[in-house]
């Protein structure tokens, strides 16, 4: 019997071999690609939160820097405050004096021989609070509420010098000699409102500096 001779394959051909180097191939490209989208799915991430980093940091820089604005101010306003309220004060005492012992004979509303000078030369300012209110940073809920507060109640320091000094001392009744008497009580009414308004602002900026200098 004639025997059929058998064509010997390379090992390197062989189809169990060729497979196994295919397959070998196809799971490192497989993990080069997972490697990869790992990757760039980390770098996209990192990027994503050095951006939220990057934008609390501001947000935290912004917030520092409007407290520390309100507080120059609240310091500014409240030296503003300890040079005019004693002169108020003094006001006050030099009327509530003129009310006891004069009053009855007095003809003519003269409330200049109260003061020394101007009743008040400088303002107190409000303009970090409007910085505030038109950037809006970040600022936990208490100090918005103390700061608020604050301002809040200067607005009454305003309103009592206004009251006096751009109502009261600008009508025409102040030259009656009719209301000479209820002038002079009027004048001391309002002049003490100025006082205890100051008097009580000076007291909430102290309180005020002392809460956000330990924030």
């Amino acid at each position: 019997m004639k025997k059929i001779p058998i064509k010997k394959i390379p090992a390197a051909n062989h189809p169990a071999v060729v497979y196994k180097v295919k397959n070998r191939k196809f799971s490192r490209q497989l993990l080069d690609h997972t490697i990869q989208g790992i990757l760039i799915f980390a770098s996209v991430l990192l990027a994503f939160w050095l951006n939220d980093f990057r934008q609390k940091q501001e947000e935290k820089r912004a917030s520092r820097a409007a407290v520390e604005s309100v507080i120059n101010e609240i310091k500014q306003n409240l030296a503003i405050l300890k040079t005019w309220n004693p002169r108020h004060g003094e006001m006050l005492k030099r009327s509530e004096e003129f009310l006891m012992n004069s009053l009855d004979t007095a003809t003519l509303f003269n409330p200049w021989q109260f003061r020394d000078g101007p009743f008040m030369s400088e303002i107190i300012t409000y303009d970090s609070w409007d910085i505030i209110r038109q950037t809006n940073p970040r600022i936990d809920l208490d100090t918005r509420l103390l700061i608020n507060r604050i301002y809040r109640q200067q607005e009454y320091v305003d309103k009592a010098l206004q009251n006096l000094v751009s109502d009261f001392l600008t009508q025409r009744e102040l030259y009656d000699p009719d209301m000479v008497r209820e002038n002079y009580i009027l004048f001391h009414m309002l002049i003490g409102d100025l006082w205890g308004q100051g008097d009580a602002m000076i007291r909430e900026y102290e309180f005020a500096l002392n809460e956000l200098k330990s924030k």
